[in-house]
C-alpha cells in the first residue's frame, strides 16, 4: 500500500479540527482545549471560550480542567498498581478489604466487577434513570463530602439494582468504594496515594485535585448551559452545588490538554497483564 503523505496527513487533521472547534465553539457548544496528536507531533492545539465567563478571562493552552468521570482511570491504575504489588487480586470481595457492614452492598461483589461497572450497587444518584447530582445536596450540603467515607450514606444502604456479575450498568459509586480500598491497604488518603503513585509517576505535574473553595490559578470554572425551549443556549450558570468541592475516586481531578492524553500515564506505570477486564455475557469495559 502507497504510504500517504506526512504533511498533507497533518495538514487534513489540522484543517478537520480547526473547522470542528470553530463551529462547537462558535454555537456555544464547546470551550476549553482541543489538541490533536498523530504519531508524537502536536498538529492542532487552541483554545477556546472562558476560563471565567464573568470577568471574561480566555482559557489558555496550559489551562486546568476538571476531567470529571476521566478520573476513573486514574483510580483504575491506582488499584492495578496494588493488584501487581500482591497486595490485592481483582477477585477479592471488597467486603474483605473494608468494613460495609449493615449496608445493602452484597458479599459478593469483587474488585473487578466495581471496576467494569457489573458490581450491581445502586449509586448515589442514578444518571441512567434521570436522577440529578444536584438533588443529593437539597437536605445535605455539598461540602459535607470531602472523603471516601461521607458518600457511604448515599448509596450504601440502597437495595442492588441486580446480582454481581449479571449486568452491566455504569456506577460511580463502584469507584469510591475502590477508593476506600486503596486508603485500607496503603495507609494513605486516596488523594495522596493517586498523586504519588499515579500523577507524580507519570510525570503529570500539571494534574491535582483541587478544592472549590481554594485560589487555584490558571483553572476553569464549571458552568452548566441553560437551555430556551428549542434546545438554543441562552445563558450559564456555575455547578459549585452540583459536585462535592473536591476530587473524588469517581471524579473531579484537573489536569490540562496536554496532560490529559491518556498515553502519559503508562510512563513510569507497569501494570499487570492479568488487568484487562473480562466478558460478562455483555461487553465489560473500565471507566
Amino acid at each position: 500500500m502507497r504510504e500517504q503523505n506526512p504533511e498533507l496527513i497533518h495538514r487534513n487533521i489540522k484543517e478537520a479540527a480547526e473547522t470542528l472547534c470553530e463551529d462547537w465553539a462558535g454555537r456555544e457548544l464547546f470551550s476549553g482545549v482541543c489538541m490533536v496528536k498523530y504519531k508524537g507531533d502536536t498538529i492542532f492545539s487552541r483554545a477556546y471560550g472562558f476560563a471565567n465567563r464573568a470577568f471574561k478571562i480566555p482559557n489558555k493552552i496550559d489551562t486546568k480542567f476538571d476531567t470529571a468521570s476521566i478520573t476513573k482511570v486514574f483510580t483504575e491504575a491506582a488499584v492495578l498498581q496494588l493488584a501487581q504489588e500482591k497486595k490485592l487480586k481483582l477477585s477479592d470481595y471488597i467486603t474483605q478489604i473494608i468494613d460495609l457492614k449493615g449496608t445493602e452492598i452484597s458479599p459478593d461483589v469483587t474488585i473487578e466487577q466495581l471496576l467494569n461497572h457489573t458490581s450491581g450497587i445502586h449509586d448515589d444518584a442514578e444518571e441512567e434513570a434521570g436522577e440529578q447530582y444536584s438533588d443529593l445536596f437539597a437536605a445535605s450540603p455539598n461540602y459535607a463530602i470531602k472523603e471516601c467515607r461521607d458518600f457511604l450514606k448515599n448509596f450504601a444502604y440502597k437495595k442492588p439494582n441486580f446480582e454481581p456479575g449479571t449486568d452491566v450498568r455504569y456506577c460511580n459509586c463502584s469507584f469510591v468504594l475502590l477508593g476506600l480500598a486503596i486508603e485500607k491497604i496503603t495507609g494513605k488518603s486516596y488523594r495522596e496515594y493517586v498523586t504519588e503513585n499515579v500523577f507524580w509517576k507519570a510525570g503529570m505535574k500539571n494534574t491535582a485535585f483541587l478544592s472549590m473553595d481554594s485560589v487555584n490559578e490558571n483553572t476553569a470554572e464549571g458552568y452548566l448551559s441553560l437551555y430556551d425551549e428549542d434546545d438554543q443556549v441562552i445563558g450559564y450558570k456555575k455547578n459549585i452545588y452540583c459536585f462535592p468541592p473536591m476530587g473524588t475516586p469517581d471524579g473531579g481531578a484537573y489536569t490540562t490538554a496536554e496532560e490529559r492524553r491518556l498515553e502519559a500515564a503508562p510512563r513510569g506505570l507497569a501494570l499487570p497483564e492479568h488487568a484487562a477486564p473480562k466478558k460478562t455475557g455483555r461487553n465489560a469495559f473500565y471507566s
